[in-house]
């Protein structure tokens, strides 16, 4: 609770030394699974900070219920809700996804109307279509292979993803797996012990050019490399696709991993949710 209190102190005044030489922005994604510690910090954070600063936290709709003193009712918050696309905007979101394109307008159609409107189910729609050939470059544009009039698509996105990874190599879709365990974000070297292997570098490098996951810049553990995945429905889905058995053994490899990393309190490295398969909707 001392190291809570410290850590509520410091924060602020962290970020108000930074607004003291400029503006500053603060980016937290997926809020809604924040620990109450972390939620807590950001309200002191908001109270407790001097200068222009400006937080910038995305969640789904359910956050502004479960945390209602942060999410509504301050005057230094305010809440923005997302509407799906539209179908003009889902058309411009496929002009920079396929540029040139000559899709008819079936196959537009069932992208845009499967998607209802969700970016995300979209991009992954696309990438599906492509990585399988059903859309293919030909003399400089993107079309449908065969001139098809309609393509097979999932009509849900945690569908489609478990058809992207079922579709991996099977040492890639390992590595995925195996890192979901870790969680949203994760290092190389738990993944590779957990494959028995000396090093994954190729395999997690072409799960980036998959754009399944990312490198980062830095690492939170040092000496660690380390990677996250590109959005939490993907680490979800990933997760789901390992038997119950193999995830407790998996949980038990990276916390007795983790213990090496911090002997005293490995508790404290890490994710927080052994178990994040839990959603496959489109929010």
């Amino acid at each position: 609770m001392a190291v809570t209190t410290e850590l509520g102190r410091r924060w602020p005044a962290f970020a108000s030394s930074l607004a003291a030489r400029g503006p500053v922005v603060i980016v937290i994604e997926d809020l809604h699974w924040a620990n109450p510690l972390l939620v807590d910090m950001v309200q002191r954070i908001l109270a407790r900070s001097a200068g222009a600063i400006l937080i910038v936290a995305t969640a789904r709709p359910e956050f502004a219920e479960t945390q209602p003193s942060l999410a509504v009712g301050r005057s230094d918050v305010a809440s923005i809700s997302l509407r799906p696309l539209d179908r003009r905007q889902g058309a411009v979101l496929l002009d920079g996804l396929l540029p040139d394109r000559h899709l008819t307008p079936e196959v537009e159609a069932d992208i845009l109307g499967t998607a209802e409107g969700n970016p995300l189910f979209i991009e992954e729609i696309v990438t599906r279509l492509v990585e399988t050939g059903s859309i293919v470059r030909d003399d400089g544009h993107w079309q449908s292979a065969g001139g098809a009039p309609g393509l097979a698509i999932p009509d849900t996105i945690h569908g489609l993803l478990a058809a992207r990874i079922d579709g991996l190599p099977e040492q890639e879709r390992r590595v995925l797996r195996e890192a979901a365990v870790v969680g949203k974000v994760f290092w190389d070297q738990p993944v590779a012990i957990a494959l028995g292997a000396s090093d994954v570098d190729e395999l997690l490098a072409g799960l980036e050019r998959r754009g399944l996951v990312a490198l980062r810049p830095s690492s939170s553990l040092s000496g660690q490399v380390e990677y996250i995945f590109k959005h939490a429905l993907i680490r979800d889905v990933a997760y789901s696709g390992m038997s119950m058995a193999r995830r407790a053994t998996a949980h038990a490899a990276v916390a007795a991993w983790l213990a090496t990393l911090s002997p005293e309190r490995p508790e404290e490295l890490a994710d927080g949710d052994p178990c994040p398969g839990r959603s496959g909707r489109r929010s």
